[in-house]
């Protein structure tokens, strides 16, 4: 089950005896932001938004936008920002 409402990285494997995928909850509140970098340990990332929105801002300028229900498979090949507008 997921937290009604979380402020920061929750692990949702942590529990499990062998993991084979790392799961991860990543919470950004409204009007809040959070940076990434390259993890080349931490392997490709699926994002599913649950709740809210997500504004992802490239180093180039490119900006890419995920409503409820949207879906994103990538790596992370250089820093990068999510933000909740």
């Amino acid at each position: 089950a997921l937290p009604r409402k979380a402020a920061a990285t929750i692990d949702l494997t942590r529990d499990l005896a062998d993991p084979l995928i790392r799961g991860r909850m990543i919470a950004v509140p409204p009007g809040g932001r959070r940076a990434f970098g390259p993890d080349p340990t931490a392997g490709p990332m699926f994002a599913y938004v649950v709740a809210g929105a997500i504004e992802m801002k490239f180093t180039d300028g490119n900006i890419g936008r995920l409503a409820v229900g949207d879906a994103v498979h990538l790596n992370v090949p250089e820093p990068m920002t999510w933000s909740n507008p």
